[in-house]
């Protein structure tokens, strides 16, 4: 597994202000419940359909959420199919049933593609791209000696206002280089008028105002700034009032109009009316902003994902899908205010058998509680190594459960694997690092969890053949495991002593603990497992007082999510 920078950078979400809304956060209640989950088949692949049935009724899931969806039966589905065939769908049956707040956690079955493939632009996508990026080009000129003019208002009003230092840039970063020294100089224009006691010499700097800030940022810009607090003030005349209530509902139809095609950008003639709608509406600013929000679609380097770690983000319209995003309902991320993100888990296995055991296997452990031992294989590698870093994660799990637990651990810290079927009644394992080479190193009690880090190790569950970690250890007994479609840099994985402490105080179920433990979405990591499942909640082995302080913090809420 190779090493480099971290790629969690929360840096790749481009927004744009007028679309672009902060969400407020939703609390779905602690822990996940049936009432909150979507089943999603391939109706390519009919057992599907009987396995996500079995697992309703299994689970008291409600009727009615059960979707369809129209798929490929292999593997690998095409990028823009899954803008098309997976997001669409979705949206549309959780908006026309009403189902947008309350489900938070989509269950994907057998039969649904693992993984999504990398960008490919058609020979129009890139004669789309290159104009897109001539356009924001031609924006930004047009923009410049507007944002000029609105520096120099500044500076008449505020002697002590020094326009902001520029560079030479081009296209986007120019864009966004023009509204930073919008936002720099409007505090000084807006004390400066307030100064003004000349109401003719007033009303001529507020028209200037006006018209910048129109040309700018559009009738969006105008209801933000000036529409809405006018409309919120008591003593605006009646005319005003009338004034800026055609702009407040200009500027609402827009952005509505807006939105609803963005949820569309797979579809070239969307794109193109919401940049017809755009340059009516936003100005020269915003306008290039959502034209930059379209070139992101066309990037193609590290696209390829696990469509169960690109759903998450299903609500999302303007963000980049090049390598990875952090994920916001990390535990550490918990009090960010996103737009809404899912928790997503797969009920698969390595063949229809396996599917159903797992199905059958998790409500009958809960009802006892998992018992038996916990096999731990860590390399010997030191820190400051960065691989010594990640290995000595898995001794302080060790350390952890020794000390605050009377469970049996076994812990191996040399290089080489745990030996075949070394380790007996094994109930929780975690070890690394061998590549696609399972190793039957443990014999698994019914309802075992655990996983290995290592590249790969889900590029193929259902081949015969496949020698990956996921497959190996849920043909050996394991009913909840994750692993990577592809190369996922080590950083992808959720750090065991995390993942394991937490499953193991039984408040949460599977699904949250993953989704409060994994670092990123839009990348590698599929969970398959129950979500609902929690082989702890009868006999917890682990005090929520001898938790990490971030760890108990974790679990005084879900995990949660943004409004739509």
């Amino acid at each position: 597994m190779s090493r480099r920078r971290d790629p969690t950078s929360i840096g790749r979400v481009k927004r744009w202000p007028i679309l672009a809304l902060v969400m407020l956060l939703a609390t779905p209640a602690l822990a996940l419940e049936p009432d909150q989950l979507l089943l999603i088949v391939n109706k390519r692949v009919p057992v599907g359909m009987t396995m996500a049935q079995r697992y309703a009724a299994a689970r008291h899931v409600p009727d009615g959420r059960i979707v369809e969806l129209t798929l490929p039966i292999n593997d690998e589905i095409a990028f823009d199919q899954y803008d098309r065939d997976v997001v669409a769908p979705l949206r549309a049956f959780l908006t026309e049933h009403h189902l947008q707040q309350q489900v938070t956690c989509l269950v994907t079955f057998y039969g649904l593609p693992l993984r999504i493939h990398a960008k490919e632009n058609t020979p129009a996508e890139k004669q789309e791209l290159q104009k897109l990026k001539d356009q924001i080009n031609q924006l930004a000129d047009r923009a410049e000696p507007v944002v000029a003019d609105l520096e120099q208002l500044a500076q008449r009003l505020d002697p002590t206002f020094k326009p902001a230092t520029t560079q030479k840039l081009a296209g986007e970063d120019r864009i966004n280089q023009q509204a930073m020294r919008v936002v720099t100089a409007l505090p000084h224009v807006g004390a400066g008028i307030r100064g003004v006691s000349d109401e003719a010499k007033k009303k001529e700097i507020l028209q200037t105002l006006l018209k910048d800030l129109g040309e700018l940022g559009g009738v969006i810009e105008l209801d933000t700034r000036v529409a809405q607090p006018e409309l919120a003030n008591p003593h605006t005349s009646p005319e005003d009032r009338k004034k800026w209530q055609d702009v407040h509902d200009r500027a609402a139809h827009a952005a509505a109009q807006i939105a609803e095609l963005q949820t569309k950008r797979y579809d070239p003639a969307a794109r193109e009316q919401a940049r017809k709608i755009a340059g009516q509406n936003l100005g020269f600013i915003n306008t290039a902003r959502l034209l930059a929000s379209q070139a992101m679609y066309f990037d193609t380097e590290a696209t390829t994902s696990a469509l169960d770690n690109e759903l998450p983000l299903m609500w999302w319209n303007d963000y980049r899908r090049a390598s990875a995003l952090p994920n916001l309902l990390n535990l550490r991320n918990a009090n960010l205010h996103t737009p809404p993100v899912m928790m997503v888990s797969r009920i698969d296995g390595p063949d229809e058998k396996s599917v159903f055991n797992l199905i059958d296997t998790c409500p009958k452990v809960e009802a006892q509680g998992l018992q038996g031992v916990v096999a731990l294989d860590s390399r010997g590698i030191k820190p400051p190594d960065a691989y010594g870093l990640y290995d000595q994660k898995i001794r302080d799990l060790a350390a952890f459960l020794k000390s605050k637990t009377s469970l049996t651990v076994v812990d191996d810290d040399k290089p080489e694997l745990l030996a075949p079927h070394s380790v007996k009644d094994v109930a929780v394992y975690c070890g690394w690092y061998s590549v696609r080479r399972y190793v039957p190193s443990c014999d698994f009690v019914p309802g075992a969890v655990g996983f290995h880090i290592a590249s790969f190790e889900l590029a193929d569950l259902h081949y015969a053949g496949e020698t990956g970690w996921v497959r190996g250890l849920m043909r050996d007994g394991v009913v909840a495991t994750l692993g990577p479609v592809a190369e996922p840099y080590l950083t992808a994985f959720p750090d065991p002593n995390e993942f394991f402490p937490l499953l193991m105080t039984g408040k949460l179920t599977l699904a949250e603990v993953y989704w409060k433990t994994t670092p990123t979405v839009s990348w590698m990591i599929t969970l398959v497992g129950d979500p609902l499942y929690n082989p702890f909640q009868a006999d917890p082995p682990v005090k929520v007082q001898d938790l990490p302080e971030s760890l108990r913090d974790a679990l005084k809420s879900p995990a949660t999510q943004g409004s739509r």
